[in-house]
């Protein structure tokens, strides 16, 4: 940080290993003053697990991995974003359809997203706009998101294996600059 000053925070994981001692630091401080706070605990353990993750580029045998599952990771971004949309337009069918007294984070997203893992207490008795609601969010999220995600997936694991060699040499200088 003192010799590239700026510069230093071009590189993303620069900032997580600053995000990660800061959060560290501070929940140190906190404990020690006898404020324990789960969800900033549950933060700092994330950070620095996925700070350490990282290292694993450099074992040999493991860098293949770490580097395939951040390209997937880039790849299936933007279905994420559709998956998201698509699970909370489905909240709001079933809040309305449904006859939900009040849009909660719950109704709108908790509910609809058990839907796609069939754990939903959404329940319709008889063929009517319920079961289309849920047939149709089945469909979708479960049968089409998950075989669009697969393809992604797929596609991203055929170009690693294209780069293969290029992406270790790559994930060896990046650790060795690291």
């Amino acid at each position: 940080m003192k010799i590239l000053k700026k510069s230093y925070y071009n590189n993303p994981w620069n900032i997580v290993d600053f995000v990660k001692s800061l959060t560290l630091l501070i929940w140190v401080i906190k404990n020690l003053s006898g404020e324990y706070n789960v969800e900033f605990t549950c933060i700092m353990a994330s950070v620095n697990f996925v700070r350490g993750l990282t290292s694993f580029k450099v074992i040999h045998g493991t860098r293949y991995y770490i580097c395939l599952i951040f390209r997937a990771l880039d790849d299936f971004k933007y279905f994420l974003i559709i998956f998201f949309y698509s699970t909370f337009c489905f909240g709001v069918l079933f809040y309305i359809a449904f006859e939900v007294d009040e849009a909660t984070f719950n109704n709108l997203w908790i509910e609809p997203f058990k839907v796609t893992f069939a754990n939903s207490s959404y329940d319709a008795k008889e063929f009517g706009i319920k079961y289309l609601g849920l047939l149709i969010a089945n469909i979708i999220n479960v049968i089409i998101m998950l075989n669009v995600l697969i393809s992604i997936l797929g596609d991203s694991y055929d170009q690693f294996q294209i780069e293969k060699v290029i992406v270790d040499i790559k994930a060896r200088t990046e650790q060795v600059l690291e």
